[in-house]
């Protein structure tokens, strides 16, 4: 490490890769001396890298290397028309011990987010602590404490063991913990106010003291199951044993049509002869009396039809 240079502003192992929205302070960019002073191509670079930043490790970090950042900032492979915006591209960021670029607002931002993440992964293993003690005390055995967030972190510190990712099945959208600070409405499964970093997890605590100290228990809301997508009908062709079914034959009752033994024979030769398939094979049959398939209304033999325009018009 090079002593001149401060020590990197992120730790090494936040990963923010999981986290597709990033904060961004309105009122702290509009006011900033960067717009005062950077060109369009400047600030548009500058905010590319910033968005890249987020992305990359550690969080809100970039690579101090002209071919990569060129890349990144949106020139691709034209090293030269990067250099020409690079110092105003690189406004706010410094080197730091180890080899990559910082810059201080957005190093700021990726620790929220990182406390967010932890913190949600505290909660998970307070719930499980609690579901733990709920099973000894059926038994009548000893129960766990449950730890303080910053005893946590502590303890996983010290076992360098990296946090598990939030996960979108558990119902807790993994980028929540991107909101903004400030006072207001964070919204997820469920809703709350309140002063502070606006984080919400999908979850609302009860009320009340935590077990033992500890973290509240949670309420997972679980996603619901997506219902299986019904099959759509497909046409047959007639089963060869299609018959006058007791559904058509009150039907016919009920609408005054008779000699249904013919009516069947006509729309058996008429589907046979132009290759007709249908879903419902009763409706279809019951649709060729209706418009007389089978002609037997010429000579009066079957019941008419009413016509709407007797009388005249």
């Amino acid at each position: 490490m090079n002593a001149t240079l401060l020590p990197p502003l992120v730790p090494s192992e936040v990963d923010l890769t999981d986290f597709p929205f990033m904060p961004l302070d309105v009122r702290r960019l509009r006011d900033s001396r960067l717009i005062a002073t950077s060109s369009g191509d400047e600030f548009m670079a500058w905010m590319l890298l910033v968005c890249a930043s987020w992305h990359q490790r550690p969080a809100g970090s970039l690579p101090d290397d002209d071919v990569e950042l060129a890349q990144l900032a949106g020139f691709g492979r034209v090293v030269k028309e990067w250099q020409k915006v690079r110092a105003g591209a690189l406004y706010g960021w410094v080197k730091c011990s180890d080899g990559r670029l910082y810059h201080a607002h957005v190093a700021e931002k990726a620790m929220e987010a990182w406390d967010g993440k932890l913190e949600h992964q505290w909660r998970k293993e307070c719930d499980r602590i609690r579901k733990e003690n709920k099973r000894r005390e059926e038994q009548k055995l000893e129960k766990q404490s449950f730890p303080s967030f910053e005893q946590w972190k502590a303890q996983r510190n010290s076992a360098a063991v990296p946090p598990e990712p939030p996960n979108i099945s558990d119902g807790i959208p993994a980028e929540n913990p991107l909101i903004g600070t400030g006072t207001g409405t964070g919204t997820g499964t469920g809703t709350g106010t309140g002063t502070g970093t606006g984080i919400t997890y999908g979850v609302d605590p009860p009320g009340g003291d935590p077990p033992d100290g500890g973290a509240p228990p949670l309420q997972l809301v679980q996603p619901k199951k997506p219902a299986e997508p019904k099959a759509t009908p497909r046409k047959t062709e007639m089963p060869k044993d299609f018959a006058v079914s007791d559904r058509v034959r009150a039907w016919a009752v009920e609408k005054g049509h008779d000699r249904l033994d013919e009516h069947l024979d006509s729309f058996r030769r008429k589907v046979a002869a132009r290759g007709y398939r249908y879903i419902d094979w009763d409706a279809a049959f019951m649709e060729a009396i209706r418009e007389d398939w089978a002609k037997l209304r010429d000579g009066r033999a079957g019941p008419q039809s009413p016509n709407p325009f007797a009388g005249g018009v």
